[in-house]
Formats: structure tokens, sequence, C-alpha cells
């Protein structure tokens, strides 16, 4: 089927759904770090099509993927500064028949369909709602869905979630340069096939920008910058700070830009006690910046997956949104999402006497349309056209489901100028609530979940 059709989905989830969620909670260990608490960038990597004697084909997946061989093996990633804010969670959940999918998801083989088919939309049984339903009282940032397919190195990225094949590990790279995109939201540094000149809205960061006479990283930070034209998938009238880059090529360490990126967004993802680490003042040194790993203690929270319908697939401006799933969660960290790693924000709206708060703000990370398809190396892959529909997660925190039954608390998403907030020190600035609050009377809307909406969602 089609998976960019729109689909109006319902609130309630399904039996089957509940069953999953409740056995997969049971079956979740964390695999990194080997001790200690980790940080608060989660990942659930979740096993598809496995069956109870399969396990150990799921484990040595895992070990390729994310452990020995692959993302934590990297010496970028296993680093203090970044390894201190990543916490991963495996979740295996055996099926009867190897090769059947808990999620509706199957291979197709097509470089033109992402390699996979799923179910798009917000209904019962599509994918994503199913996925969620199985890691969302984790909490992940990111769930990483292995296949059991062996021998075959494909995948494609979408929604919360990013599909491997087993054999992906064989290839080397795909988690190392996906999250790249995940984290930070770079733009991959390479031209498609037939992209020629770019002369697509402006662009001006992180790592990709139009503004050739100066680009967001021409600051004085950065040593030996090559400003070399070939970026964000178009081979001239747009530019890249360096010849070689982890974004452009699988074999290859990010670049000094990347690499600042990277560690700049993680840093909110440092627990309490790793905050007081000096890798945090010396990366924020001379940027003025605030290190947001500040009030991450655990604290009941509320993870609702929206899907956002936009009414015009080329138009980031007008659409509607819904509530998918609601999940309580009672040990989730305060992650403040407030570092420019993408265009599109979400502010959380109490309303009360007629007077609008804004409770939390939070930037998605890279494009939610935009999905990614992998075959054989991780870069360059294949770029999907984008969707007129995307579903994300918004984590509300310090309110529960009765809250949001009481009080008129909605959430409205933007999308932001790419070229506005630049600062003079190579950074965009960042969207606080109170930042969001004031702009949010010049800002045209994308879409919004209205408070009695939520408050349906939270019965």
């Amino acid at each position: 089927m089609n998976r960019f059709t729109r689909m109006r989905g319902r609130l309630v989830l399904g039996v089957a759904i509940a069953a999953l969620a409740s056995a997969a909670g049971v079956a979740q260990t964390v695999i990194y770090p080997p001790s200690g608490p980790g940080g608060n960038y989660i990942v659930a990597v979740i096993g598809d099509g496995y069956t109870a004697d399969e396990e150990w084909k799921f484990d040595r997946a895992v070990d390729g993927l994310i452990l020995k061989n692959g993302l934590m093996a990297d010496p970028f990633y296993s680093g203090s500064d970044i390894a201190n804010a990543l916490r991963i969670k495996r979740i295996f959940k055996p099926v009867a028949a190897s090769g059947a999918s808990l999620f509706a998801i199957k291979p197709n083989y097509h470089a033109s369909s992402c390699y996979i088919d799923f179910r798009p939309g917000s209904g019962v049984s599509d994918t994503t709602p199913l996925i969620e339903s199985a890691v969302g009282g984790l909490s992940p940032e990111r769930t990483v869905v292995i296949g059991n397919y062996e021998g075959m190195s494909f995948g494609c990225a979408v929604d919360t979630w990013t599909y491997v094949s087993a054999g992906a590990r064989e290839s080397g790279g795909v988690m190392e340069h996906e999250f790249g995109h995940l984290v930070a939201g770079l733009w991959d540094e390479y031209a498609l096939p037939n992209n020629g000149a770019y002369t697509m809205p402006p662009v001006d960061g992180p790592n990709c920008s139009n503004q050739s006479t100066a680009p967001i990283w021409n600051n004085g930070m950065y040593q030996n910058l090559k400003n070399l034209p070939g970026c964000k998938l178009f081979a001239t009238n747009i530019i890249r700070p360096y010849e070689r880059c982890r974004m452009r090529s699988h074999h290859t360490a990010f670049c000094d830009v990347c690499a600042h990126n990277m560690k700049a967004a993680l840093t909110a993802f440092l627990n309490t006690s790793q905050a007081q680490l000096t890798t945090v003042p010396l990366l924020f040194a001379g940027l003025a910046l605030r290190p947001a790993a500040i009030e991450q203690t655990p604290t009941p929270s509320v993870r609702v997956l929206v899907r956002i319908d936009r009414t015009d697939a080329n138009n980031d401006i007008g659409g509607s949104a819904s509530v998918v799933k609601l999940t309580p969660v009672d040990d989730a960290p305060i992650v403040h999402r407030y570092r420019r790693t993408g265009d599109y924000v979400y502010a959380i709206v109490e309303t009360k006497s007629g007077v609008e708060t804004v409770l939390e703000s939070g930037v998605l990370a890279g494009d939610p349309f935009q999905p990614r398809s992998y075959a054989g190396a991780s870069a360059p892959h294949g770029v999907q056209p984008r969707m007129a529909s995307a579903s994300i997660v918004v984590m509300m925190p310090n309110l529960s489901r009765a809250e949001l039954k009481s009080r008129r608390i909605g959430i409205r998403f933007f999308h932001l100028d790419p070229l506005s907030g630049r600062m003079n020190n190579g950074e965009h600035q960042e969207i606080t609530p109170t930042q969001l609050k004031e702009m949010m009377g010049s800002l045209k809307g994308l879409a919004e979940v209205k408070p009695e909406a939520l408050a349906t969602a939270a019965q």
C-alpha cells in the first residue's frame, strides 16, 4: 500500500497493542552503559521477526549494529562526552514463526519505496503506534527495530523509528551516520544523481548552507574550513564546511563542525551528576550557551505520540494534528530540547482565565517529514519524497493524565524561518519557552492539538 497516504486514526488502541506493550515492558534490559545509570538520550533496540530459539541471532545483530562492532564501538560515540549522554535498552519479544513481524513491516527491496512496506496512519494496526506501544513507557528518543533478515543490508528511517535488517551489521556505519541526523539534525553532505543546483528554501546550518559568502560556521571557531560545493543532496549552490565527513561517507569521522553540533546537542541529555563533568564547560566555552542539564531528576510526565498532517506536502504552514497515543511515564527525566537542531518546534500551552502560558517548548531534530533509506553502505544513501504526514513524540514534563483532563493544556507546532535566530558566535538562538512565547504572535502555525482533544486522549 502507499505509505504516504494520510489516514485518520482512532485514539483508543486495541487489546493486541496493550498486550504487546506489557510483554515488551517485562523483557527490556539496559545494555549500555555496562554499569551505572547512563544518560538521558534513551535508545530502544527491539527485535522483529525472531522466534524464542532465534534470540541469539538478535543478540548477534545488536552486537554488530550497536555494541561490540557498531555504534558504541566507534571512538566518537564511545568518547566520554558522548557516551555519558546515552542509555540503550534492549527489548526482545519472540514471535511464533520466524520472520513474522510484530509491526506490520515486510521488505519490498525497492529503492524508491524505502526498502520496506509498513502501515502509515494512526489507526490501531498501524506500524508507528504498534512500535510506540512496545517502547513508549521507556521514553526513548529513538527506537531501532532490527529485522530478522541476514545477508542483506537495507533499512528505512521514518517517524519515531529506524528499521535495519540484521545483515546491515556487515556493511557498517549505518547507526553511526543515522544518529547524526537524529541527534543534531545534520544534513547529508553529498548530491544525489541528477540533483544539480540547489534552488529550494534557504538553509544555514548546522552543516549545509546556501549562504555562501558567510555560512553560520564561519565564526572563527573552526580551523581550515574548505566551504566546498555539494550538500543537502545537491551538487551546486550549497556548501559544506569540509571535504570529508561522516555525513558524506560512512567510513570517515565527523568533521569538526558536525562533531561540535553532536556534542552540544547531547549535552542536554547528561544527567544531573554528569552535568558537572568538565566536558560541559569546555564545550560551551566562549559560546555564551547555557548547558541544559540542570533539572534532570526523574519526574512524572506524559509522553504523547502526535500525528501531524500537513494540508500541502510542499508547505510547512497549515495542517492538523491528532493524538495517536498517550502514555504516562513515572520516571522520565526532564530534558530541555531548546537547542536549534531543526526548524520544527512545539509549545505546550496552558490557557487560564484567558491568559496563555508556555509551560515547555521543544525543537524536533532534523526534518520529521523526510524518510531515509539504507542499502549497502550507510552513506551515500537514498532519500524518499517528503511525506505529507509524520508522527512525532512530545514529552510533557511535570504533568499527569489527570491534569490533562482538568486543565486547558494544548500543543502547538510551528515551522521557523531557517535563517532566523542566528547569533554572532555561529550558533542559532535557543528556543526556550520564554523565547517561543514572544515569537508565537508572529509565527504562522503548522498544526495544533487543542486542549479538548488532549483531554479526550487522557481519558
